[in-house]
């Protein structure tokens, strides 16, 4: 994963090999949000927060990337957790 941030947003990218990746984050009340993919990497960008708990879906599939913080959530899966 790789992570850019400036004052306005943050930019997020994950490789994975998957045909769809939508990101979800507390950010926007976990809102879908469609990843665009850039060769082997998927890029997401958000307006800029000092927190937030964020995980994929894959084809369909729930999917965790590697991240320094996790949690577990209300239905016995993990988040992972973004801080400035």
């Amino acid at each position: 994963m790789r992570v850019q941030q400036n004052d306005q947003s943050v930019k997020m990218s994950f490789k994975t090999e998957a045909e769809e990746v939508i990101f979800y984050s507390s950010a926007n009340g976990f809102k879908p949000l469609q990843a665009s993919k850039n060769g082997e990497w998927w890029t997401v960008t958000i307006n800029n927060t000092k927190k937030m708990k964020y995980f994929l879906k894959t084809d369909e599939n729930i999917y965790i990337p590697e991240c320094k913080m996790k949690e577990f959530d209300d239905f016995g899966g993990e988040l992972c957790i973004y801080e400035r």
